[in-house]
Formats: C-alpha cells, structure tokens, sequence
C-alpha cells in the first residue's frame, strides 16, 4: 500500500487529533455555560422573538448535516480540491474532517446563542423546546469521535478511497 509511510507518521495526524478534541470540548464547554446562565425569575423575553432564529437555527442546522456529506465524501475522493496535496490521504482526511467539524460547530454555535438569549432572558425554564436546539452539538460531538483519527480508521479511509 502507497500510504504506509503516511498512515505510520502520528505527527501528521496529532494535529487533526487536538482539533476533534478542541472543537467538541469548546462547544461543551459553552453549552454548560449557557445553560447556567438562567435566571430564575419571570421571564423578560417573549417567545415569539425567537421565532425566526429558531427557524433560521433549523435551517442552518439542516445544511450543516446535508453540507457535510456532500463535502466530507467529494473532498476524500479528490473530487473536490482544497488546496492540499490531491495525492495525499492524510491531507484530503484533515481538510474533509475540519470542513465537516466546522459546519457542525457553526450550527452548534447558533443554537446556543439562541440558548443564551432564551437563558438570559428567563425564558428558558419557560419552553423546554428551546433545549432542542443543543442538538447540533450532540451532532457534533458525534462527527468529533467519528472523525478522530486512528490507525485504523486511517487504514481503513485508505482501503476506501485509493487513488
């Protein structure tokens, strides 16, 4: 296999690595803190302000997982060129997984905003709905342990995509 000397060096991986672990750690640790934030007194925010970036959060949320299938698969087969190496998997492997990590961490990021405001606001011990919105960092800490890099899944992205 062409990829051997690649796929046996952690130093090209040890970054991607830290990025799964970075991103999924800064969502959590954001999610905590919206959550805490809310008060327990009577709520200052009407509902129907949040109405349109509810929507606009499903949206975004809905592009984020169909964006991410459509780049992660056309970026690992060399389909689709980001200024890296077309012959190297490792290199096509890290752009895909940043490119996928980052439109879940995106979509994350907007509903714990909408979280934080509702959280602020007082509103969010008012409508548990508004904790459906955490969804995308669960998304995203899904894609994070899916996409951390091990030998084997490095062998076996090799085995899927040679070139």
């Amino acid at each position: 296999m062409r990829y051997n000397a690649q796929l046996s060096d952690s130093d090209a991986l040890r970054g991607l690595k830290m990025i799964c672990i970075a991103l999924a750690s800064g969502v959590i640790l954001f999610s905590i803190i919206a959550i805490s934030l809310g008060s327990d007194g009577p709520s200052t925010l009407d509902g129907s302000s949040l109405i349109v970036l509810r929507v606009a959060h499903l949206l975004v949320t809905a592009a984020a997982i169909l964006g991410q299938k459509f780049f992660y698969e056309r970026i690992l087969s060399g389909k689709l060129s980001l200024r890296y190496d077309p012959q190297s998997l490792v290199g096509r492997y890290r752009i895909a997984t940043i490119v996928k990590l980052a439109l879940f961490e995106g979509s994350a990021l907007f509903g714990l905003v909408i979280i934080l405001i509702a959280s602020t606001g007082g509103f969010l011990n008012a409508d548990f709905t508004l904790y459906l919105h955490l969804i995308p960092v669960l998304l995203l800490i899904g894609a994070a342990r899916n996409c951390y890099p091990s030998d084997q899944k490095i062998v076996d992205l090799a085995r899927s995509y040679q070139n």
